[in-house]
């Protein structure tokens, strides 16, 4: 089933638990930001954890623990909403084994601007992109996370196709994709600062990966990583 909170709609999960959720769409439908998750964990979902709709609600110290999303978004899909998600833990969330492609084993952002800070993602997986987050388009904040043991194809921590993010004093620590063992950036713009990079693995670029944007590598410390620290394929970094 769903717990749906329409447009317009106001309330609140807090101290709640959801639980083998199967409904298209998500366990809990957020298309309000006038509602808030609080201290509650989504769990064992078989079509996401959570989909955020056009809202910018508030996710706050919630556990998002073996969710399965489709193609988007094991544990949090956004698609053009500006949430604040901080403070949660992600842990073994992934894509539905019946698709080839899935994007986003914690989170996927489509277009939205969302402030991730202070999360926990761990052992997260995605079968093409972005093990810990995934990012379409969009103009993500991303701080102070700690990003550990999540892979895929691409960008096993973040994978960004396009936009502008700020990824700032975070740590990446074993993860693991054949290209960006932690970040993977297409042809978006970057600006990297104050991360730790440890015991990340690749091919090519164990800590970054830089496709055909711009990215912007500041005050960051590498170390131990697979695959080399820092590859850039054509573009400027």
């Amino acid at each position: 089933g769903t717990i749906a909170f329409r447009t317009g709609s106001t309330g609140s999960l807090n101290q709640t638990i959801v639980e083998y959720g199967g409904s298209v769409g998500g366990s809990v439908i957020l298309a309000s930001g006038q509602v808030q998750v609080l201290e509650s964990t989504i769990q064992y979902s078989a079509n996401g954890g959570i989909a955020i709709l056009d809202a910018s609600p508030l996710i706050s110290a919630t556990m998002f623990l073996t969710n399965t999303g489709g193609f988007y978004g094991g544990g949090i899909y956004n698609d053009s909403g500006s949430p604040t998600i901080q403070n949660n833990s992600f842990r073994d969330n992934t894509n539905s084994s019946y698709y080839v492609y899935g994007y986003g084993g914690g989170i996927y952002n489509g277009s939205g601007s969302p402030v991730i800070q202070n999360n926990t993602f761990g052992d997260n997986s995605a079968h093409t992109a972005g093990g810990g987050v995934y990012n379409l388009s969009g103009n993500p904040t991303i701080q102070e996370n700690t990003f550990e043991g999540n892979s895929a194809i691409s960008g096993g921590g973040i994978y960004s196709e396009s936009g502008n993010l700020t990824i700032q004093n975070n740590s990446f620590e074993g993860n693991y994709a054949p290209r960006g063992g932690g970040i993977y950036n297409g042809s978006g713009n970057l600006t990297i600062q104050n991360n730790t990079f440890e015991d990340n693995s690749a091919t090519y670029g164990g800590g970054t990966y830089n496709g055909s944007g711009s990215t912007t590598i500041q005050h960051n410390s590498y170390t131990s990583n697979g695959g080399g620290a820092i590859y850039n394929d054509s573009g400027d970094a």
